[in-house]
């Protein structure tokens, strides 16, 4: 059978100078399966580190944006009257 999306064959093909019959095929399928959960287990570990990689980048990002965006917050809170008079001692001054 051919997959269309990927142009491979689905079929599976036996290892070769091994068949289901032979007393060693099934001694081989257990170290494939081996080799697999093996396999299997470094990639979750990786994706687990992966996993709090990315977590951290997204808090680094939060922590960076309000650090960014706390001082403009309090900036537009307490500036204002403070500018006012400022404003308005100078312009005593200029007349």
């Amino acid at each position: 059978m051919i997959d269309n999306e990927t142009n491979m064959t689905t079929e599976t093909k036996p290892t070769p100078g091994v068949l289901k019959n032979e007393p060693g095929y099934q001694a081989e399928m257990m170290k494939l399966i081996q080799t697999n959960l093996d396999r299997s287990e470094e990639i979750l570990r990786r994706m687990k580190f992966i996993k709090k990689y990315i977590f951290w980048q997204q808090v680094g990002t939060v922590v960076r944006i309000l650090i960014i965006l706390i001082p403009i917050v309090i900036g537009f809170i307490y500036l204002p009257p403070l500018i006012r008079d400022s404003i308005s001692s100078y312009q005593d001054l200029l007349r």
